[in-house]
């Protein structure tokens, strides 16, 4: 699949990078947000779905949403890992 027909993304973690750059990006792009991966309650980005954990996120976002992982890099193996064995 072409990155210009990406239209659903997921964004793992809520931080500053996410906040104020990923989540601009992907509105300037006009992509659809379906969800964050947010262990913060206390989220301000309460106009998007949150989610809990990574596996909540896979098993309630259709199959055709790219993840993407914002947080920090200790995380990134465990989390592609558990992305990519859901399929």
């Amino acid at each position: 699949m072409s990155q210009k027909n990406w239209k659903n993304f997921c964004i793992i973690g809520s931080g500053n990078h996410t906040v104020t750059k990923i989540i601009p990006a992907l509105i300037a792009e006009e992509k659809r947000i379906k969800g964050i991966v947010s262990s913060k309650k206390n989220t301000t980005l309460t106009e998007f779905k949150r989610f809990e954990n990574i596996k909540k996120s896979l098993q309630e976002i259709a199959k055709d949403t790219v993840f993407v992982i914002a947080t920090p890099p200790t995380l990134h193996f465990r989390q592609a890992k558990a992305i990519l064995k859901y399929g």
